[in-house]
């Protein structure tokens, strides 16, 4: 038995395919884990920048504040929100940080699967290539055998119409 199985017509027999499409599969996961990853650290970079809008604009009133008349609980609350914001804008900071190591590691992840999709993509083509050549193979034995068998049917023709002349002739 040949080490490739000839498929009937819409069948689909070898596991590189199935092994293919899994893989694919989880490619396109990645994909949208990546694609999730990226939505996430877009937001986290838009709740920092209007933190740090916040701190400039507060950093500002306080700053009005002390440099004109003001109430001293006044000052001491923007302070306190000021503090707020800086602790807020460090644990954004440390978020956004960790969104970054996180689309590294995705960006990887992606790119693995990728290879492993392409990789068992080529070795499906392969197999396909092996059955082409088989199949090519077995078509040219094929023709090799009739060709034997025409050449064997025309030498007994002849021969028989050789046999047939000289029986007429004697």
């Amino acid at each position: 038995m040949s080490p490739i199985a000839d498929p009937s017509p819409g069948e689909i027999t070898s596991p590189w395919a199935a092994l293919r499409d899994r893989a694919r599969r989880r490619a396109d996961r990645a994909i949208e884990a990546l694609a999730l990853a990226r939505r996430e650290r877009e937001r986290l970079a838009h709740n920092r920048n209007r933190v740090q809008t916040m701190l400039r604009e507060y950093g500002a009133r306080l700053q009005r504040l002390q440099a004109g008349a003001h109430a001293i609980s006044e000052a001491v609350n923007h302070r306190e929100f000021l503090g707020h914001l800086r602790r807020l804008d460090v644990r954004v900071s440390r978020q956004l940080a960790q969104a970054d190591r996180q689309l590294d590691e995705l960006r990887a992840g992606v790119v693995a699967a990728e290879q492993a999709v392409a990789k068992l993509a080529k070795l499906l083509e392969r197999e396909a290539q092996l059955r082409e050549a088989h199949a090519a193979r077995r078509e040219q034995r094929q023709l090799d055998d009739w060709a034997v068998m025409q050449a064997g049917l025309r030498a007994a023709t002849l021969a028989a119409e050789d046999d047939a002349a000289l029986r007429r002739e004697a």
